[in-house]
């Protein structure tokens, strides 16, 4: 892999555009459509699917013709969303399912059977994941489901399902099937070369087209893309699905391939800004290590963040110094509670000590960190969440989220919330981060709702704090999406 993977690239987008005529002709047709779904509830988080991305250069390996729909950046709602599907004529549809989406794509189905009874539904993603046993009893009228990681098998499925390739359905990992009125769940796997996969097929889910979306308001630089280099997570937090997804052990792409990404993103894209998704990166420090020193090394001038935050016991000065020097900025950290005892209930592997101690480092060494918080953990008090407002003033952070505590599937809080009786069922709509789902013993869903305004109000109404985020704003998205994230924060909760 490297400059041969990316000229590789290059061809299967020339390939692509040609072949994709399709979109102008409603009356061609495209072997299959990867749709990010119609979301009812406002979405804050809009990114370049990865995924899906990923799943399309493996179609794309076996001579489909693919494309991807996603919803949420579009804006569409469920009749722009049947007109792309007659215009776009797949075979087969191929839907990524997140937990709060489970009723927009129930809807989403039966658009796609009134339009075509005979196109081939495939669900994936973190819900099939974190609830196979459910999958058909939920959307009796989908094909079949994936759990976990699908690269392997999607491509062996859509193999039989258009070329009448013999497969042996028992064999296809992570497939969700049924022979008869049985059901039955495939393991999945966890390849630990990531290296094959390639790029995800970036000229389908370019980054320029989502320089204006709700993420904007998080990041430097319109010139944005997300990118993963590892897959996996050792960590036992209570609360987290990550693990149910991929794994427990860390598996990693090779520091070259994930340079050559930056440098098609860079050079393809005119992306100044990476924003890496992994849920452990620096927990292998010789790889950091080598990461840096391949972009030092390169002057590439790009930088880089962790949106979705790195484990503050893997940094150390000499760590956060090397990437500093790399181009890392302002990045998100993990901190979820005040508390030491709601610490230890959540299985964080932290206390307030380490917390304090390691976000004074990252202000020392010239780096800013911003905090998230969870409010409303089965285990915690009031007390408990005052002491996790007055903690987040107290430590040196730039900005702070604090979202209320969700019930994910399969996790182990959920699951022993539900073995003590304590949580019936799982309401999938109160999954956004700005309503209130589970409720705590000796607490309401409205005082709830008042120490999120009041932890929010009180971290941000500081005037340095204010006057820093007001410094950060580059344009105009960036403000529209800081007043909808306070709209919702201090005042939606349904």
């Amino acid at each position: 892999m490297g400059i041969k993977d990316i000229e590789n690239f290059k061809e299967k987008s020339k390939f692509s555009k040609k072949d994709f005529e399709g979109r102008k002709d409603s009356k061609s047709s495209i072997d299959m459509l990867l749709v990010i779904p119609v979301r009812e509830e406002e979405n804050h988080y809009i990114v370049p699917p990865l995924g899906l991305g990923y799943l399309a250069t493996a179609l794309r390996k076996e001579k489909f013709s693919v494309d991807i729909l996603d919803c949420s950046r579009e804006g569409l709602d469920y009749k722009g969303f049947e007109k792309r599907i007659r215009k776009l004529n797949p075979k087969i549809i191929g839907i990524q399912v997140f937990s709060y989406d489970v009723n927009p794509v129930k809807k989403a189905i039966k658009i796609i059977k009134k339009i075509d009874s005979e196109i081939k539904i495939i669900l994936g993603g973190a819900h099939p994941t974190s609830e196979p046993n459910e999958i058909f009893n939920q959307f009796p009228e989908i094909d079949y489901a994936f759990k976990g990681e699908s690269e392997e098998g999607l491509p062996m499925i859509v193999n039989y399902l258009l070329k009448n390739k013999e497969v042996n359905f028992s064999k296809v990992p992570g497939l969700i099937w049924k022979e008869g009125k049985k059901i039955i769940i495939n393991e999945q796997t966890y390849d630990v070369d990531l290296d094959k996969y390639g790029f995800p097929a970036w000229d389908l889910i370019n980054p320029k087209l989502y320089k204006n979306a709700a993420q904007g308001g998080l990041v430097g630089s319109e010139k944005y893309a997300p990118m993963t280099t590892s897959r996996g997570c050792p960590f036992q937090c209570t609360y987290c699905t990550v693990h149910i997804m991929s794994g427990r052990r860390i598996r990693y792409r090779s520091v070259k391939h994930v340079i050559d990404e930056m440098k098609l993103l860079k050079d393809e894209f005119g992306v100044d800004e990476i924003h890496i998704i992994d849920d452990a990166f620096t927990t292998n420090k010789a790889r950091v290590h080598e990461f840096c020193d391949e972009l030092i090394k390169q002057k590439m001038n790009i930088k880089f963040t962790f949106p979705n935050g790195i484990r503050l016991d893997t940094l150390d000065k000499e760590i956060l110094l090397k990437m500093k020097k790399a181009g890392l900025q302002d990045f998100n950290v993990g901190i979820e509670s005040g508390s030491d005892k709601i610490l230890k209930d959540m299985k964080k592997s932290l206390t307030t000590k380490i917390i304090e101690e390691k976000t004074k480092l990252i202000k020392e060494c010239g780096l800013n960190a911003n905090g998230f918080f969870i409010i409303g953990y089965p285990t915690e008090t009031r007390e408990d969440i005052l002491k996790t407002i007055k903690f987040s003033k107290k430590i040196p952070l730039k900005k702070a989220q604090f979202s209320m505590f969700k019930t994910y599937p399969n996790t182990e809080i959920t699951n022993k919330l539900i073995e003590e009786g304590k949580l019936e069922e799982l309401d999938y709509d109160n999954f956004i981060f700005y309503k209130v789902g589970y409720v705590p013993e000796g607490l309401t869903a409205k005082e709830m709702k008042k120490l999120q305004r009041k932890a929010f109000l009180g971290f941000y109404l500081r005037p340095k704090i204010l006057w820093g985020m007001l410094k950060d704003i580059n344009s105009f998205e960036q403000i529209k999406f800081i007043a909808k994230r306070v709209w919702y924060s201090l005042f939606v909760s349904k």
